[in-house]
């Protein structure tokens, strides 16, 4: 588990390997498409749309900082927040899991 754990987070670190890029401070996050809209019907009716972020298979969050998304994102893949994430950017996670409805991380 440690193993895989630390080749998710190097693929997190590094840009990822996913079909779908979320763009946080000018700085990418690879991520699977499927595995976003399983977890937020928000991300996955933009998706299943014919709007520019469907076409582009891309999104700019404006609202939230890269660590924030960062650690959505490392939350989804691990199931459980990163320890090392600050009281800050977690508060900010539960307002960006509460605006995309990901209710299963809440």
């Amino acid at each position: 588990m440690l193993v895989v754990k630390s080749i998710l987070d190097d693929l997190i670190e590094k840009g990822g390997a996913g079909d779908f890029v979320i763009l946080a401070e000018n700085r990418q996050i690879r991520i699977n498409k499927e595995l976003l809209t399983i977890h937020s019907p928000v991300f996955d009716a933009m998706l299943k749309s014919d709007c520019v972020e469907a076409k582009k298979n891309e999104v700019t969050i404006k609202d939230f900082s890269y660590d924030v998304v960062k650690t959505v994102i490392k939350t989804i893949y691990h199931e459980k927040p990163p320890q090392d994430a600050t009281i800050d950017v977690m508060e900010d996670v539960c307002r960006f899991v509460d605006k995309y409805d990901m209710k299963t991380i809440k």
